[in-house]
């Protein structure tokens, strides 16, 4: 959980695109049940805003949700691979899509928020969830230029019958006012050194930390969950030709999953293949979310590639050419997020 923009202004109006009353309640559970950071015109509660951060934010995002002790529990959609039951665009048979763009001073685009109605008419999961479960919730967006991506997940436990069943603006501790959640990128890799020729070129990686793309609650007492709750690995993925792929996990391969364990990692070695010298080895930043009993859940997205130059007589891994690859280990310049 991050709480680091948050600001305890109370807000003058909260975000106004949603119903002011909850839809009806849908034949697969008793009544409908709310997941949001805000509450229509709803005052004297904890809201929670999310700033883009320059990332596309077009209706061109791809999120989902799900039950967290058990995946096959979910809303369907790009994470699942089959039509969603509760898009978070352009909602169906009426239903308002559950990501939602602000439209107040205090939220003004393209700040946007989220709030949905689990079982009411255009918004379904593939079962009603238990009493007392916990819902995971991820929003995933690339940039503009395609280059990068990013993420934010909630996991909130259920808490009927307050003002929304599973509540985000917990995560705040139920504060009133206004806070502003950040759409956090994923992790680049950060090289600090490479060795060896082709067919396989070591290097050693850092990555950071996952928790600030997380935020999560439990309890009575509101009790902030690790980015464990929902977040089980990094995952290295790569990809050898002429140009990055581009942020679509599915064009990319896994070269290697690393556990989460609710700290960044400092000096994973990794073995890039290099097949042969025509073209480079690009390497990224995929994520896998905790799927409880069900199946582990993959990142639509991969984050800002690195190449890695496979021919051996023109560079070291993201240096400028020409220079020589080194035979031993060398320090190379190191890049953030």
């Amino acid at each position: 959980m991050n709480r680091t923009l948050g600001s305890l202004a109370r807000p003058s109006i909260v975000i106004a695109l949603a119903a002011l009353i909850g839809p009806e309640a849908h034949a697969q559970c008793a009544n409908a049940r709310e997941f949001a950071g805000f509450g229509g015109m709803v005052t004297n509660t904890t809201v929670i805003r999310i700033d883009t951060n320059g990332l596309r934010d077009s209706n061109l995002e791809v999120a989902s949700f799900w039950v967290t002790s058990d995946s096959t529990i979910n809303s369907g959609g790009p994470h699942f691979g089959t039509p969603s039951l509760c898009p978070s665009q352009g909602g169906i048979f009426g239903a308002v899509p559950w990501w939602q763009q602000g439209t107040s001073d205090n939220n003004p685009p393209p700040f946007r928020g989220i709030r949905g109605f689990v079982a009411s008419p255009g918004c379904e999961m593939t079962l009603c969830p238990p009493d007392g479960a916990s819902l995971t919730v991820v929003v995933e967006d690339i940039t503009a230029d395609g280059k990068d991506a990013g993420f934010i997940a909630y996991t909130v436990d259920e808490t009927p019958p307050t003002t929304r069943w599973w509540d985000h603006g917990r995560t705040e501790d139920d504060v009133v006012g206004l806070f502003t959640h950040t759409m956090q990128r994923f992790p680049k890799i950060t090289v600090t050194y490479a060795y060896g020729p082709a067919p396989f070129i070591t290097i050693g990686n850092n990555y950071a930390d996952l928790r600030i793309n997380f935020h999560g609650v439990s309890g009575p007492n509101n009790t902030p969950l690790s980015a464990t709750a929902a977040i089980a690995s990094y995952d290295v993925m790569k990809f050898f030709g002429q140009h990055d792929p581009g942020r679509l996990r599915s064009a990319w391969t896994l070269l290697k999953t690393i556990p989460y364990e609710g700290v960044g990692i400092v000096g994973d070695q990794v073995q890039v293949p290099c097949p042969d010298t025509t073209g480079d080895s690009f390497l990224a930043l995929g994520v896998t979310y905790k799927g409880g009993a069900g199946p582990p859940v993959k990142s639509i997205y991969v984050g800002r590639s690195i190449s890695i130059e496979c021919n051996p007589n023109i560079a070291d891994p993201e240096q400028p050419k020409p220079k020589l690859r080194p035979a031993h280990k060398k320090p190379l310049s190191a890049s953030g997020r």
